[in-house]
């Protein structure tokens, strides 16, 4: 089984368990009131709602992408998400009334314009919350993936810094045994040493002095 089927067959599940959710709630209160529970007609509307919104989450959460509500202008983004809800909600009804007279409720006429009008002030509300949630997750997750990949960012700048201080000590490293290769400090010592047979004591403890600062600059450095 491919994984895209899987994601698809977990999305459809999810809407499921969403209907199953408030078909239970319907039920356990009728059977807490002592009354016949009308399993077949909750197990229409809520599915039929549930579904209705398995196929409008995905414009949904496209239009919850394209339009983000920033924290510099969130104003824009609520103006503009909530005649969207308003707009998907009524979708939703509108689907909900072509769908469930097909069933022969016994809470809804036989007819669409009967069943929408009866429809709507009973789930409208709740069609225009669920449209926002969607919006909600979206920017949830949206952010979410920016925190992610903002500490990968910051995870290999830091490498980087680290691989260029690498770097730079083993330039310093090599810097210093160019200083102190033996060819370098033999001829330092041989003049020095023709020097003092010629009795420029001067001259020699001049270029005695020189070795040492440079000795010890080098070391200045590496450390």
């Amino acid at each position: 089984m491919s994984s895209k089927l899987i994601r698809w067959l977990a999305y459809l599940g999810g809407w499921g368990l969403f209907a199953l959710f408030f078909i239970s709630e319907d039920a356990g209160r009728l059977v807490y009131q002592g009354r016949a529970v009308p399993w077949r007609a909750y197990f229409v509307v809520w599915l039929t709602t549930a579904y209705a919104w398995a196929l409008l989450a995905p414009l949904a959460w496209w239009l919850a992408r394209r339009i983000p509500i920033e924290p510099t202008n969130w104003l824009r983004g609520i103006g503009i998400h909530l005649p969207l809800s308003l707009a998907l909600a009524l979708v939703e009804e509108i689907l909900f009334a072509v769908i469930t007279p097909l069933f022969g409720l016994p809470w809804f006429p036989r007819n669409f314009f009967a069943t929408l009008r009866a429809v709507v002030p009973i789930d409208f509300h709740l069609n225009v919350i669920i449209y926002l949630l969607i919006v909600g997750i979206q920017h949830s997750v949206g952010y979410y993936r920016k925190f992610l990949e903002r500490e990968r960012v910051s995870v290999q700048l830091k490498l980087h810094a680290t691989q260029l201080e690498n770097q730079l000590a083993q330039a310093k490293l090599n810097a210093l045994k160019m200083q102190l290769h033996p060819h370098f400090l033999f001829n330092t010592l041989h003049a020095i040493v023709v020097l003092v047979r010629q009795h420029r004591t001067d001259e020699a403890d001049q270029m005695l002095t020189n070795l040492y600062e440079r000795i010890f600059s080098s070391f200045l450095v590496r450390s």
